[in-house]
């Protein structure tokens, strides 16, 4: 059967618009993950015209080759490689580039493999589920400047409902807060930047996020010690109080010990996460580049890719994890206000805050944990006082 994404004609295994689960097939369609496409050739075409010359890009996990058949068909001076391991992923990818009449080189060879023996501008790295088995070959092949782009869909472990799994793949233990996906996509990265700093490599994150059961992020990779050692210094571990909702965060790469270190105010004792990354999610004018390009694209999921990236690009300067706005009024035992209620008041009262694409009930702010009670306080007398 074929499908159309962006300019592009895609030969996909029947059935592929009706299944979710890559068993069902030996080759895996997500048409779920166009979005996810639509922002890679957007990020690509971005890059591509900051660059004076041809880059080289490889799609490693390339199944029917709709990622890096879209990027050959819809970006000018790019040299696409489509690799996987299967025989029968080799057929579709040959099938795509004859339908769009790209000029491709297809591998068939072992990811991590292909991945050692050359150097790449451009790697894109969408594994089913973790994408840790390829860090290191990943790191070690990028060029310096290169941007490596990856896709987690092992969200269970990340979000911390297997805590287990979590520390034996990320080295790193979750936390099942109100905000555990912003926490998974910091576990992610802080494992990524460990990962590069062994090669001297700076992994800079420029666009993280969460959709779709998925964590998406596109990392921007410079040589250089010192510029490693700058990221190193932002891994940090999290203390959460499941009693009043308060967090810390704390730098280093171990927890911190000593006498009351783990009790907050309230008498709770804190939970801790970690190490994971503190530092900025994304690089804001990267991500207005990125937005401008997916403007003047026409693609299905235009709309929802600029609603998604305008939200991105809102909270990047935005301290670390977000208040949900029903976990705390159930906390406090008060009626939830609307979102725009509490941003507009939040504001008034000289604070910045925004809606977070983590959850659609997320707030970011840089008020503190009791100014933001305080809001929700206010607002739930003034409506009670209105409906008296």
């Amino acid at each position: 059967m074929r499908v159309k994404e962006g300019n592009t004609i895609l030969e996909v295994p029947e059935g592929s618009l009706e299944s979710r689960d890559p068993s069902d097939s030996s080759v895996f369609y997500n048409p779920l993950m166009e979005s996810n496409r639509d922002i890679s050739v957007a990020v690509v075409s971005t890059l591509q015209k900051s660059r004076n010359r041809k880059l080289e890009f490889i799609d490693v996990h390339s199944a029917t080759g709709a990622r890096g058949v879209r990027i050959a068909n819809e970006i000018d001076n790019i040299k696409v490689i489509l690799n996987d391991w299967s025989k029968e992923a080799q057929e579709y990818i040959k099938k795509n580039t004859n339908l769009n009449s790209v000029d491709v080189d297809i591998k068939n060879r072992k990811a991590n493999t292909i991945l050692s023996d050359n150097k790449f501008d451009l790697i894109d790295l969408d594994p089913f589920g973790s994408p840790v088995p390829f860090l290191d070959s990943a790191f070690r092949s990028i060029n310096h400047k290169g941007i490596i782009s990856l896709t987690a869909t092992d969200t269970a472990l990340l979000c911390g409902a297997q805590v287990k799994p979590c520390i034996r793949r990320y080295t790193a233990r979750p936390l099942r807060t109100p905000y555990h996906k912003e926490i998974g996509s910091r576990i992610l990265i802080g494992k990524c930047i460990r990962i590069g700093a062994q090669y001297d490599k700076a992994i800079q994150p420029l666009l993280t996020y969460y959709k779709n059961h998925y964590f998406r992020v596109y990392f921007s990779v410079v040589e250089g010690a010192h510029k490693s050692n700058t990221l190193i210094d932002k891994i940090g571990f999290l203390y959460h109080c499941f009693g009043c909702g308060k967090r810390n965060l704390r730098l280093g790469l171990t927890p911190e010990k000593g006498k009351g270190i783990y009790t907050c105010r309230c008498g709770e004792s804190f939970k801790v996460a970690g190490p994971l990354y503190t530092g900025k999610l994304g690089n804001k004018n990267f991500l207005e580049k990125v937005l401008n390009e997916i403007k003047d694209i026409r693609l299905k999921t235009r709309e929802e890719d600029i609603e998604l990236i305008s939200k991105i690009i809102k909270e990047v300067d935005m301290p670390p994890f977000f208040y949900d706005i029903h976990k705390f009024c159930k906390l406090l035992s008060i009626t939830a206000p609307k979102n725009k209620e509490i941003l507009k008041m939040l504001r008034e009262k000289g604070f910045y805050a925004v809606e977070s694409h983590y959850e659609p009930t997320g707030i970011k702010t840089n008020a503190s944990l009791e100014d933001f009670k305080g809001v929700l306080f206010e607002l739930a007398r003034n409506k009670n006082s209105k409906s008296a």
